[in-house]
């Protein structure tokens, strides 16, 4: 059972069921975060997918832990405060889903 923040509402917390039953999104070790892993065709369409994630974030407030390898970009999104799983958590990851399907 994942670690919700305060704020978690009962929407947010079945959107990030079906992000976690999905088979793409795990949950993090420490139980309070949502991990994925996306690999694209090359490292510009990985830099694209990044900028288009670092726009949104600007606007919601929200930044992620990641990492980027070439091709590769894995990414955490937490809350901080308060600590835990929470509806902005689920609603980044599912905008990540969005982006890098359009990205390829």
């Amino acid at each position: 059972e994942p670690q919700w923040s305060s704020t978690a509402t009962s929407i947010g917390r079945d959107n990030a069921k079906d992000l976690l039953s999905s088979g793409g999104w795990s949950l993090s070790r420490t139980r309070d975060g949502l991990e994925r892993e996306f690999v694209f065709r090359g490292f510009a369409k990985a830099m694209t997918f990044m900028n288009q994630v670092a726009d949104e974030c600007k606007v919601r407030n929200h930044h992620p832990e990641w990492a980027n390898v070439y091709n590769t970009v894995r990414i955490r999104w937490t809350t901080h405060n308060p600590r835990g799983l929470s509806d902005k958590d689920v609603e980044m990851a599912r905008f990540c889903d969005m982006k890098a399907a359009e990205v390829g």
